[in-house]
């Protein structure tokens, strides 16, 4: 029998409401948290603050062992060996450089590959373009041509070479933008006179209808070099070449005419005035070249440019849209209709040259070496502030620190005569506009060969001027343009070689020092604190004059 007593509840207690149960309150559960271990490198710096020596534990030392015998290496067993080498395809992105891409296989060369040589090049291009050659092998040219580039000296394409070249043989209009001294003769030499080999000889009939081709030089002594370069590349060839500048006899030049010519160099005035004479005609000129473009609207030549093209016969001027002017490059190329190629080249972009852009080519590619408007880097250049009384001492002084050649420049014919005569003693001699053409080729010979060491020179021997071996070039006269300066500096540091600028300045001058601040700064050269600091250079007020 269990001993268990019921509990007696009453009546009331029985009737009484139930009051609602409350939910359990739970009561928190204090757990015991390891803190997270702290990173490494933190772990170190807490234990350096706070004077703490951190012992590795022994389970750390039973768990990691950095001690092997010399038997367990697999670096050398081949298996391995072979796995630690990449993948090909990783292999293949590796060789980038320059001289790995300039020996790859032509076949090989990727889009990718040809990007990244236009990139070590400095060639910066727009439009279709065809790919650079790196080398003379990679040309499909007339082998005689090939054999004349080579007598000529030309080792290994130019940047310029290696882009332009491409895109002449195609008969594509262009667009080269190079610093001066980088092979831009040859850049539109070479595929013209590919083109002019593929037509038959001129005879005394065809000869009537003019040249096959024409390129148009602004000054005298830049025509002169093309027609020097371009000897050198149509020797032994069927194609003839001439030079019209002012400063000959204009009857000679008519009899030279009427021979015959498949190439006429010439500068615009004189040409025009051949034209004006029917000495000459441009029938069947399927090819121009107007070099030196920004000296052209310089010398407000676009007139006359634009009255020579209308010479030109209408059935090969391209017109139209893209696709058709596309369509006239190929049948061109064919040889079924021939439509002009238009070139066009200059040393420094000027927003003026637009104008000729719009009005004598159709779609252009544009090929543009290095950043338009820089100068070469293997340039030094340096600025002296001086008083006027004090610009021949200073350029004494240079002059004895200098070897041969120098050209100085100077503003003024007369400021040259005087100039040279007082330079006697270094072999000096002047050269300008007011001396007669066969002098100033003398003289030009003269330099060259070594029997004139020091040039006093104007504006004219700026441009169209490549001596090998100018090392200096002073700026007696400061020039009045950014772009005159650059083209004046471009007589040295030609073809790889460096040179040595100098400008003097004078009061005179404050109207180009903040161009001339930033033509520096643009190609990393140092600024002295001068020009720096000069109060034009501070506060141009907008006078730049590029």
């Amino acid at each position: 029998m269990s001993e268990f007593k019921p509990k007696f509840v009453s009546k009331a207690e029985r009737h009484k409401p139930k009051e609602p149960k409350q939910p359990p309150v739970k009561k928190p559960t204090q757990r015991s948290r390891s803190p997270r271990p702290l990173q490494p490198e933190y772990q170190e710096l807490k234990n350096k603050l706070l004077g703490l020596k951190r012992k590795p534990t022994e389970t750390f030392k039973k768990q990691y062992r950095f001690d092997w015998d010399q038997e367990e290496d697999t670096s050398q067993d081949p298996f391995f060996a072979n796995r630690l080498s990449p993948p090909r395809s990783f292999q293949k992105d590796i060789g980038t450089s320059n001289s790995d891409l300039s020996s790859k296989p032509l076949e090989s060369m990727t889009q990718r590959d040809w990007k990244i040589f236009r990139e070590n090049n400095q060639i910066f291009v727009k439009g279709t373009i065809p790919p650079p050659i790196r080398n003379w092998k990679e040309l499909s040219i007339a082998t005689q041509l090939k054999e004349n580039i080579s007598k000529a000296g030309y080792a290994r394409p130019m940047p310029i070479q290696m882009q332009a070249i491409p895109v002449g043989l195609q008969m594509k209009d262009l667009i080269g933008l190079a610093p001066t001294g980088t092979g831009k003769s040859a850049a539109y030499l070479i595929p013209m006179l590919e083109f002019m080999l593929e037509l038959p000889e001129l005879n005394q009939v065809t000869s009537a209808d003019g040249p096959y081709a024409l390129i148009l030089a602004p000054t005298r002594e830049l025509a002169q070099q093309i027609f020097e370069e371009a000897s050198k590349l149509i020797r032994n060839t069927q194609v003839k070449c001439l030079l019209i500048v002012g400063g000959h006899n204009m009857e000679t030049q008519s009899m030279e005419l009427q021979s015959g010519a498949e190439l006429v160099i010439a500068t615009p005035g004189r040409l025009l005035d051949c034209i004006a004479h029917q000495y000459l005609v441009l029938n069947q000129c399927y090819w121009l070249v107007i070099d030196e473009a920004d000296k052209m609207i310089l010398l407000e030549l676009q007139n006359t440019l634009q009255e020579i093209f209308n010479y030109l016969p209408v059935s090969s001027i391209k017109g139209g849209s893209k696709e058709e002017v596309e369509a006239q490059e190929l049948q061109t190329k064919l040889g079924t209709k021939r439509y002009l190629t238009t070139h066009l080249f200059s040393a420094t972009m000027d927003q003026s040259i637009e104008k000729l852009w719009l009005s004598f080519l159709r779609f252009p590619c544009f090929v543009s070496i290095g950043d338009p408007g820089s100068g070469s880097s293997l340039i030094t250049q340096q600025v002296f502030f001086v008083s006027e009384s004090a610009k021949k001492e200073t350029l004494l002084k240079l002059l004895k620190t200098t070897k041969p050649q120098v050209i100085v420049f100077v503003n003024h014919k007369k400021e040259a005569d005087n100039l040279a005569s007082y330079l006697h003693r270094y072999k000096a001699t002047s050269l300008h506009g007011g001396k007669p053409q066969h002098l100033r080729e003398q003289i030009m010979q003269n330099f060259k060969h070594g029997k004139v060491n020091v040039l006093v020179a104007t504006d004219v021997a700026s441009r169209g001027i490549d001596v090998k071996g100018v090392n200096h070039v002073i700026n007696y006269d400061c020039p009045k343009s950014i772009t005159d300066y650059e083209h004046r500096i471009g007589r040295t540091g030609r073809a790889g070689a460096s040179g040595v600028a100098s400008t003097l300045l004078t009061k005179e001058d404050e109207d180009i020092l903040y161009p001339l601040k930033t033509f520096l700064e643009k190609n990393s050269q140092s600024v002295p604190k001068e020009l720096a600091n000069h109060p034009k250079v501070k506060h141009p007020d907008n006078q730049i004059l590029f």
